[in-house]
């Protein structure tokens, strides 16, 4: 996935950009001269902390999300299952 995939737009209810991914909630938003960047899946929050530019902190997001997909398809396969 790239990050232009992610197709962020800006939201009034978070004041910043949000993005929304396979059930999972992404938000950048800008305070002072950093963003801060969460991953939300479910009731899981995944703070991924501050960043010194944009870019950094869509990449944050972009690695978080592809990890917690990457999990979620691990946990549907049953033990045993072979993925051809």
């Amino acid at each position: 996935m790239r990050i232009e995939e992610l197709r962020f737009e800006y939201d009034e209810d978070v004041l910043g950009l949000a993005a929304y991914h396979d059930g999972i909630d992404l938000v950048i938003q800008p305070v002072g001269d950093v963003f801060i960047a969460e991953a939300i899946d479910g009731v899981k929050i995944h703070a991924l902390g501050k960043h010194q530019c944009l870019r950094e902190a869509m990449v944050a997001l972009l690695e978080k999300v592809n990890e917690i997909v990457e999990a979620k398809t691990a946990a549907a396969v049953p033990v045993g299952t072979t993925i051809h």
